[in-house]
């Protein structure tokens, strides 16, 4: 999510996501509107990052959330279930689903840092930090350019 919701007065002009995307600096991903990424989001972002920018993919959605639906995804049960994020179980998981970014609050728990498990701290706002897992980063744009998606 771009700016991870910062909370700014927009300038006049910047209320297409194009612009919204040339405007913010921290915007996850390329800035080709065909490009696709792929983000982990705390649970309070899910219901809005695919509006924000419709070419974020999120290893889960907002299904997740309703217990009574009773979906199961991985990266979420590491989440939810343990108040101390197992890093390296986190990161095997969010590879299986190629997310090239990570967004966590800044005070979230964690068994070992992000950098020390190979991450890069993109950006720190407004409570959250983004990182970006440079191995997936590398295989996706092995894919793209071998296959030109």
């Amino acid at each position: 999510l771009g700016d991870v919701y910062k909370r700014q007065e927009q300038p006049t002009g910047m209320d297409t996501p194009e612009n919204l995307k040339q405007w913010n600096t921290y915007y996850i991903g390329n800035k080709d509107a065909d490009d696709m990424v792929t983000a982990l989001f705390p649970d309070e972002m899910i219901h809005f990052v695919r509006q924000y920018d419709a070419t974020i993919r999120m290893p889960y959605g907002r299904d997740m959330l309703v217990e009574q639906w009773g979906y199961y995804q991985p990266v979420h049960d590491i989440i939810k279930n343990n108040e101390v994020l197992p890093m390296e179980e986190l990161l095997t998981e969010t590879r299986k689903e190629y997310c090239q970014y990570l967004v966590f609050r800044e005070d979230q728990q964690m068994d070992r840092t992000p950098e020390a498990c190979g991450l890069i701290c993109k950006a720190r706002m407004d409570g959250y930090v983004i990182y970006e897992d440079p191995e997936v980063t590398e295989i996706v744009t092995e894919w793209k350019n071998t296959y030109g998606v």
